[in-house]
């Protein structure tokens, strides 16, 4: 039976944040990818104990190296199986949030509802614990999420998060959501 891994909190909340944007093919793809990589090092491990010829390091009798490449693909395969652990917790236990019934992120409904929405949410929002987050990425604020989230559908009926996503990024918002030099870049790629 495998060992039990604790959850790395920082991959958990990457992978939590990627699930409430609309992430989880992207979560799906980076598990199997870790754990391909984890394949391939406890692999590399076996064949460094074997002193398999099949790794090149045993090929060329680089025994100084051992130790250390023992090292390296045993904390390889320790950082590869906590990914795959965070990816599955957060698969499991992480729900996206609703998609509004015939939702379409690309139509806004109008430029001035979503500005009412938002100054709506902005109304209940408490600046004394936080500052609202400003610019095209404000969504990204776990703290603006949370509220944001708790204001659109299945809680309102006529905006979803997606929605309210692909408007931010558009550059959507009244001009005190803006900041000064708002040519934030692209989204990175998860």
């Amino acid at each position: 039976m495998a060992e039990p891994v604790e959850l790395d909190a920082t991959c958990v909340k990457m992978y939590s944040r990627m699930m409430r944007d609309g992430g989880q093919m992207h979560i799906e793809c980076d598990m199997h990818e870790c754990k391909r990589l984890q394949d391939l090092y406890e692999q590399r491990l076996k064949y460094l104990k074997e002193r398999n010829p099949a790794l090149q390091l045993v090929r060329e009798k680089r025994e100084e190296f051992y130790e250390l490449y023992e090292i390296h693909f045993t904390t390889k395969i320790q950082q590869n199986k906590e990914c795959v652990e965070a990816a599955q917790y957060v698969l499991a236990n992480f729900t996206a949030p609703q998609k509004r019934p015939n939702s379409n992120p690309q139509h806004f409904a109008s430029d001035a509802f979503y500005m009412d929405f938002e100054n709506s949410c902005l109304a209940k929002w408490d600046n004394s614990k936080q500052e609202f987050p400003k610019g095209r990425h404000r969504y990204k604020d776990d703290g603006w999420a949370e509220h944001i989230l708790s204001n659109v559908y299945p809680h309102h009926s006529d905006i979803d998060w997606y929605e309210y996503i692909a408007w931010v990024r558009d550059g959507g918002g009244d001009d005190w959501f803006l900041v000064c030099d708002d040519t934030d870049q692209d989204d990175p790629v998860y």
